[in-house]
């Protein structure tokens, strides 16, 4: 640099600093991308983007910092889409069907396509329908004297019983209302 402030045409010291500039260009990149690459592994995606969009910038035509910046993005999804199912089924497990509903749509918003949040969706909405209706009914048990309301309570009844792996909150649930239609009947 000293050179060139003395000679602005000295070809040379042009050529050696454009050389060491690269190389350290070359080098902050390569750190950049190694970090990214770890950060990737250790699932720390923002880390992981931070560090190859710093790469993308110290060298923006770089096809490599692109398709890790994809590949950060493909991964961050799918872990997102996992932590999500795997909470659904938690839910689901403890019979909690609005939120396991919850965590299919949260699923589905990242990837419709997914055939096991669309299927859990179904059986989650369906289960907490069921579950509603159910709690409403017991709630209100004293109406079971009239004909309409114990006709409804029958039809749920049938509905809650031809549940397949009824859980223990559901089976307490179809015992309660038997009794409950048995007593107020």
């Amino acid at each position: 640099r000293e050179a060139l402030t003395l000679d602005a045409e000295a070809t040379e010291a042009k050529q050696s600093l454009e050389r060491i500039d690269r190389a350290r260009t070359d080098r902050e990149f390569a750190r950049a991308m190694s970090a990214g690459y770890a950060a990737l592994e250790a699932a720390r995606f923002d880390a992981a983007k931070t560090s190859f969009e710093g790469a993308s910038r110290l060298k923006p035509k770089s096809t490599e910092a692109a398709n890790a910046l994809k590949q950060t993005a493909l991964r961050a999804s799918a872990a997102r889409i996992e932590q999500a199912l795997k909470a659904a089924t938690n839910h689901e497990r403890a019979e909690r069907w609005n939120e396991a509903a919850g965590q299919y749509r949260a699923a589905l918003a990242l990837d419709r396509n997914l055939d096991v949040a669309n299927t859990g969706l179904s059986r989650a909405s369906a289960r907490a329908a069921i579950d509603i209706e159910m709690e409403k009914t017991l709630a209100q048990a004293q109406r079971l004297g009239d004909e309409a309301v114990y006709s409804q309570a029958q039809a749920l009844l049938a509905n809650a019983r031809a549940v397949d792996a009824p859980g223990p909150k559901l089976q307490r649930q179809v015992n309660a209302l038997a009794a409950a239609i048995k007593h107020y009947r």
